[in-house]
Parts: structure tokens; C-alpha cells; sequence
């Protein structure tokens, strides 16, 4: 597994290298660190080598805002684990636009970095990110679950909306929920199940994707939504 920390700050990044190597010791794990001392190593890397696992990014680097750096990655990458690191609070709540793991307040200590990377190796470990489908207009696939954004009824089948494309399914709705439950996936109507990571804003009986996309919540379903809402964005800033 490969940690990536990225940070302007080179006592910063020997501190966070000597919390890895720690935390390997201590569960053994075994981890390829590699360091950023600027954002531009770190954007030149991903464009050779996408496959981090875990990133820790400052969010207040030397030329460039770290939650923009993360826009860019999440154009491309949408699988990396980020999370943010600073010593300013006011920035916890934007992690939640780039999807984050998660925001750590400077200065920390070595125990509430090894709670953090318990909580990130839980979310990784437990479970393989991809759903099954045998039955489609295109065959056979497995999709990732970071890639799917919304279901919706279609006629008497159901249409899968991906960040790639769209597919017809012959599953019902019930069934979707049963492959996705346990994922960051939400029923806000009969005919329209939502990847709660994907919702940019909520108003009234209507939520709106960060594409711009409205989809309606049922008057019988808000209340629930709401609350599985309002967990996920608590789980995404919570330091």
C-alpha cells in the first residue's frame, strides 16, 4: 500500500513518515511512503503513477490551496483516499466538495494519527468497492461503487448513471438497494436511489448533483435522506 504526504513544511513530512513507520510496527503493515515537499511533485507523480492509496494533504501549501489541488486530482482519480491536514479549522467543511476521508487539525499526536489510519484501513479492508451486474444492455460489468451516481427507474427496468456511462439493468430498485446497502447509497425516492457523495446541495423536496443533475425526494422518504445525509457530510469533516 503506498501513503502519500504532501506538505511544505519538511518537519511536518519527517514527523508524519516517523507516524507511518510507527503505525507499521505497531499492526503489521508494511507501507511504500513517499513524500511531497510541494504540489507540484505531488500532481507530476499522480500523472506517472495514479495508484496512491492514501494521501495527506495540506490544505494551506506555499503556492497553491490544497482543497483546489484535490479538485484537479478528483477530475482523474477518484479512488485516492484523501486527507486533509492544517492547522487552520475553517476548511474542514470544503473537504466534503473533493469527497475526503476526513480532516485532521495541526498539531496532532501520534494516537489520534494511528485512530485516523485505523478508520481509513477499516474502510479499505472490509470490503471490495465493486458491485456485480450480470444482466445489462452491455453485458456483463463491475462497477465501482466511487463511480456510481445515481439509479432511477426506467419503464419497467432501471438505469445505471456512472461517471463513464449509462446502462440498463433488469434489477428493481429493492434489488439495487440490497447490492449497495452498507455503501454511502440513499433511497430519497421509489424511483431514484443517490451516492451521497455526489450531492452538491438540498432544497426542499429536490437535491441537485455536483453536475447539476435534480433529482426529487418523496415527502415519505425526506426525513430519512436528511438524516443519512447529514451523517455522511459529519463522517467527511469531523476532524
Amino acid at each position: 500500500m503506498k501513503i502519500g504526504i504532501c506538505d511544505d513544511d519538511s518537519l511536518f513530512l519527517e514527523l508524519m513518515t516517523k507516524y507511518v513507520k510507527q503505525y507499521e510496527k505497531d499492526n503489521c503493515k508494511e507501507f511504500k511512503i513517499i513524500q511531497f515537499i510541494n504540489e507540484d511533485r505531488l500532481v507530476e507523480y499522480l500523472k506517472k503513477d495514479p495508484e496512491i492509496d492514501i494521501l495527506f494533504l495540506d490544505v494551506l501549501l506555499y503556492q497553491k490551496n490544497g482543497i483546489d489541488i484535490a479538485k484537479e486530482i478528483r477530475k482523474t482519480n477518484h479512488k485516492l483516499r484523501i486527507v486533509f491536514v492544517s492547522a487552520c479549522e475553517k476548511f474542514a467543511v470544503k473537504g466534503y466538495d473533493v469527497n475526503a476521508e476526513g480532516y485532521m487539525l495541526k498539531p496532532f499526536n501520534y494516537l489520534e494519527f494511528a485512530d485516523k489510519m485505523n478508520d481509513l484501513m477499516t474502510r479499505i479492508d472490509t470490503r471490495s468497492t465493486e458491485v456485480f451486474y450480470d444482466n445489462t444492455d452491455k453485458g456483463k460489468l463491475l462497477i465501482d461503487v466511487n463511480d456510481l451516481i445515481y439509479i432511477e427507474t426506467c419503464r419497467r427496468n432501471t438505469k445505471i448513471h456512472t461517471r463513464e456511462d449509462t446502462y440498463i439493468s433488469c434489477k428493481k430498485m429493492k434489488e439495487h438497494e440490497r447490492l449497495l446497502q452498507g455503501y454511502i447509497f440513499c433511497r430519497c425516492h421509489a424511483s431514484y436511489i443517490v451516492n451521497l457523495s455526489y450531492v452538491r446541495s438540498i432544497d426542499g423536496l429536490s437535491l441537485y448533483l455536483k453536475d447539476g443533475t435534480e433529482i426529487r425526494i418523496s415527502k415519505s422518504r425526506r426525513g430519512e435522506f436528511m438524516e443519512a445525509f447529514a451523517k455522511y457530510v459529519d463522517s467527511v469533516i469531523r476532524f
